[in-house]
Formats: C-alpha cells, structure tokens, sequence
C-alpha cells in the first residue's frame, strides 16, 4: 500500500466511522471520530511539504524541492522532527547548489537534532564529509565517513561511502 493510499485511509476511516455513529446510529459520541480526523488532516497538512521536499531531494528534482522549501514560511513552528529533516533538506539543497558554508551550518543542524533512522544520520554524515572534501579539510572529511560507515544504513548510501572514499584517498586527491 502506498504512502499516499494509506495517509488517505488514515484520514477517511475516522470521519466515516464518526459519519455512521452520528448520522446512521445517532449516537453523538461520534463526533469524537470527526476530530481524530480533523486532527489527522491538520497532522498531514503539516508534515506534507516537509515530507514532500525530503522525497524530492532523493529522486533529484531539486527545483521542486526548492519551490517546496519555499513554500514552508515558517520552519521555526515545525514539530521538532520536521524542523531536522527541513535543515537537512535545506543543507541537501545548499551542497547541490555550491553553497558549502550553508550546508555546513544546515547540516550541523540536522545531526544536533533527531533524525528518524539511521540511513538518515548516515547520509547526514555522509553529506557533511562532502562538504569538508569541498572545503579540502580531508581528515574531518575521513572521520564523517567513519561515521556513517559504523552506523547502519542501505546500500545506496554504502555505494556513496565508498565513492568518497574513493575521492579522499585516491591518488587524484
């Protein structure tokens, strides 16, 4: 079942189970089921954009997830899940971009904060040494990729690990 199936589920089961009980069985406690599903649509409108930017980033349609990150006027009022993964995309964005110092600072957020799975604070680590390979700081740039080599994570991250570590000690470096 997709993401989006089941985020639509997640909102449709309660208001039509609070539907059944208020206009069907006439039992006003229904109405409960109306705010668990008001409150699963505020939770989604919410998380979306943030969400939406991060799965945009990692199928490389970086214009999109700029106009996302854009669109997100406020970051300082995300939960404070969603505030790690919008600095970790702004820092996704500002390192494609050419912005190393950015990155550095976005990211530096995104591992101070409380990212969900270890593939993400891989990548996160991952990212960082790429900045420092920019920056020629080859020793922070090795110790980042230590760090995301000893934390678990799949194997796309492991064929840029590699790569990277490649660039660092290969004979161009």
């Amino acid at each position: 079942m997709s993401y989006k199936l089941r985020q639509f589920l997640s909102i449709l089961i309660p208001i039509a189970i609070g539907v059944y009980l208020v206009l069907v069985l006439h039992i006003p406690s229904g109405w409960f089921f109306f705010v668990i599903g008001g409150f699963m649509v505020y939770i989604t409108l919410r998380a979306e954009p943030v969400t939406d930017m991060v799965r945009a980033l990692s199928l490389g349609q970086l214009e999109r997830a700029e106009n996302i990150a854009r669109s997100i006027q406020q970051p300082d009022l995300l939960a404070p899940h969603l505030r790690v993964y919008y600095a970790f995309a702004q820092e996704w964005i500002a390192l494609e971009r050419g912005r190393v110092e950015e990155a550095r600072i976005a990211l530096s957020e995104a591992l101070a904060g409380n990212l969900r799975t270890t593939n993400d604070t891989a990548m996160a680590h991952l990212f960082l040494a790429r900045v420092y390979v920019q920056q020629n700081e080859r020793q922070l740039a090795k110790a980042h990729l230590e760090q995301a080599k000893q934390i678990p994570h799949k194997d796309l991250v492991e064929k840029e690990i590699t790569k990277w570590e490649e660039r660092i000690t290969g004979p161009h470096a």
